[in-house]
């Protein structure tokens, strides 16, 4: 396939006119006049760019990913495709041990077979290595240390398909596990956080993202120092919710000047309310409602998200965040942060041909996956 007229956000981070070949799910070509014996769409002149990938989300259109069938996982693949989504990884809660392994068992299998919809790049680990002051919407009695709950049953279900972990660096045994598991996925730090020098050690042995930054740890404080303070220091990538509910806009914005664009991971931490109606649902075993799209629990605290990486996106660029980086922030970040780089997250040839048309209105034309 020939996509001509093209507005092509580059490897370099910003968009020129170009034509761009796709053969056989790859991108063969980038270039001006582009003569090839394909099928030939023309784009005229909206913004092509890589797929969007959203590293922590737990559900959409009244599925929640651990309790899904392939089927419904095939439908919630689609519902994000069509959001300018092409890749993500499905993210469990703190559950009984039997219940995550047999999640990351069946998303394992899943990615064996061509589906329809957004790829499934591996499993997010969102529990149970968390403080229980700040679990958010995570089930006390289902959270562990390490030692308590071993990974490497989950990381044998999902046949090495772990991409992130998330744990809070005060857990028992925090810094020894990342030492002896960095090799194997990214490890994320988050729902805890109050110990800044267990943050410090944690980030020191390998740790190099932090989960929903801001979200479920101390608040950034002028003398009392935390997770936000030495992940700042360690410059490693942070996720960020970008729905103006979980973080304010001003907030967002002055996290993307602290970590910088080349750090900020765009994420949804979408909840199975996502793309439903207002109404009574249920996460992690217990209920909360969603009000004008904001899901909080019978406690008001906030469980999850209801926007998508499309709706964060436009959010971004609404509030003065050029479109060059706020693409930036939901596609090749994210790639750089779970360490698929190599493949996704960039419109450059040889990569992987995941693209989205999006008009001037950056609303979603034209979907491509490999």
């Amino acid at each position: 396939m020939l996509i001509k007229n093209a507005l092509v956000y580059t490897k370099d981070f910003i968009f020129e006119n170009k034509d761009l070949l796709v053969k056989d799910g790859k991108i063969a070509e980038i270039g001006e006049s582009i003569a090839a014996d394909d099928e030939v769409f023309d784009a005229q002149g909206a913004y092509l760019i890589p797929g969007f990938i959203n590293i922590h989300v737990h559900g959409a259109i009244g599925y929640d990913v651990m309790e899904t069938t392939p089927d419904e996982l095939e439908e919630v693949s689609k519902f994000f495709m069509n959001d300018g989504v092409t890749s993500y990884l499905p993210t469990t809660v703190a559950a009984p041990y039997e219940e995550v392994e047999a999640a990351a068992k069946r998303f394992a299998e899943y990615m064996k077979s061509p589906r329809e919809g957004a790829h499934v790049l591996g499993v997010n680990i969102e529990g149970p290595y968390l403080n229980v002051n700040f679990r958010g919407a995570h089930a006390t009695q289902y959270l562990a240390t390490p030692e308590s709950f071993s990974i490497d049953g989950i990381q044998k279900a999902a046949e090495g398909q772990i991409k992130v972990i998330t744990l809070a660096p005060e857990v028992e045994g925090a810094a020894a596990f990342v030492k002896a598991y960095k090799e194997q996925f990214k490890i994320s730090l988050g729902h805890g956080g109050d110990d800044y020098e267990k943050c410090v050690e944690a980030f020191e042995a390998g740790a190099t993202q932090v989960t929903h930054l801001f979200n479920t740890m101390p608040p950034i404080h002028h003398r009392n120092r935390g997770l936000i303070h030495a992940a700042f220091e360690a410059g490693v990538y942070a996720e960020l919710i970008c729905d103006n509910v979980h973080v304010d806009k001003s907030v967002v914005l002055m996290a993307i000047k602290m970590f910088g664009t080349d750090k900020i991971c765009v994420i949804t931490d979408g909840v199975h309310a996502t793309g439903r109606k207002d109404g009574r649902y249920s996460f992690a075993g217990a209920p909360f409602t969603v009000v004008n799209g904001v899901a909080k629990n019978d406690d008001g605290n906030l469980v999850g998200g209801t926007s998508t990486m499309l709706q964060c996106v436009q959010n971004l660029v609404s509030w003065g965040i050029s479109i060059e980086d706020a693409v930036r922030m939901a596609t090749a970040n994210p790639a750089d942060a779970i360490g698929v780089s190599d493949v996704k997250g960039r419109i450059d040839v040889g990569m992987d041909a995941d693209l989205v048309l999006l008009d001037k209105a950056l609303n979603v034309k034209k979907v491509w996956k490999k």
